[in-house]
């Protein structure tokens, strides 16, 4: 059996209407396997959307929540200690598009880890390469390494094993609590990468040659061209499996448009105080 974790917390957050995108999507791409929601503050109505499309929903321990994009990975490993699947996919859920379903081209009868490389590297991102430095800022000046040749990962679309994403869940956390410095899951996840990279079981999948996952960043950075071809996002030859910010680029609205979801804009009163979200849209379901 396979399963995807991903997690959902915050009123407001768990009411975005793009989450309808990851759960349409998800319930429509051939999928089979459980799917979890971890959470500690859905509301009743939103868990009953969850719980519609046949998804559980696991209880998340609020004292033990710090920041939750960085303590989902500690949520991750303790879950898949004591409950094992064949291969798990950890994926962010406001912000993915499933267009097939992403296990169906994945190793079934060895251990492995999939990376979503981002299309570029570190030299040519000057976010990523400020996250890194202040990811190395603390550490004796032998244990730093240089990233600027090493790929892009992108930290919220990961593929592997069960006891290897285990693992991996526990040192990306770990290695978020080892500095007083603010800095992103994903830097902890690419310096991890570069002691992990000539381990035969890590395989980064970059978007220009790979249909696995693309990227918004890598998209908007100009690191690869994909196509929109009948409604999905194409890669060289074929359409990708999953597409992870899909809402930060310009195929947006064509998304929305795709999974049934329509904008209206219109102009805020002032009176009002600002969307958090949707730039002063109403959406609404076809």
């Amino acid at each position: 059996m396979d399963a995807i974790l991903t997690v959902a917390t915050g009123t407001d957050f768990c009411r975005n209407p793009y989450l309808q995108v990851f759960f349409k999507s998800l319930s429509k791409c051939g999928y089979k396997g459980d799917v979890i929601v971890f959470t500690h503050d859905m509301s009743e109505d939103i868990r009953q959307i969850v719980q519609g499309y046949g998804y559980e929903i696991v209880e998340i321990d609020p004292t033990k929540i710090v920041y939750i994009l960085h303590d989902r990975f500690y949520f991750y490993y303790e879950f898949l200690t004591k409950r094992k699947y064949d291969r798990v996919l950890l994926v962010d859920v406001k912000d993915v598009l499933f267009q097939d379903n992403p296990f169906k081209d994945a190793p079934e009868n060895e251990p492995f880890v999939w990376f979503a490389g981002e299309g570029g590297v570190h030299s040519q991102s000057g976010w990523n390469t400020n996250d890194q430095r202040k990811c190395q800022l603390e550490m004796k000046a032998e244990y730093r390494h240089d990233l600027s040749n090493q790929p892009v990962l992108n930290g919220g679309t990961i593929l592997g094993t069960n006891n290897e994403i285990r693992s991996l869940c526990l040192l990306i956390w770990t290695q978020i609590l080892r500095t007083e410095h603010q800095y992103t899951d994903q830097a902890a996840l690419n310096y991890v990468y570069s002691i992990l990279k000539n381990d035969p079981i890590y395989t980064v999948l970059m978007p220009q040659e790979d249909s696995w996952a693309a990227t918004g960043q890598g998209i908007n950075e100009g690191w690869f061209k994909p196509h929109w071809i009948n409604g999905k996002l194409w890669s060289l030859n074929c359409p990708y499996f999953l597409f992870h910010q899909w809402d930060r680029t310009e195929y947006k609205d064509l998304v929305l448009e795709k999974m049934g979801l329509v904008i209206r804009k219109f102009p805020e009163p002032e009176r009002l105080p600002p969307c958090h979200e949707f730039e002063k849209a109403v959406i609404s379901f076809k």
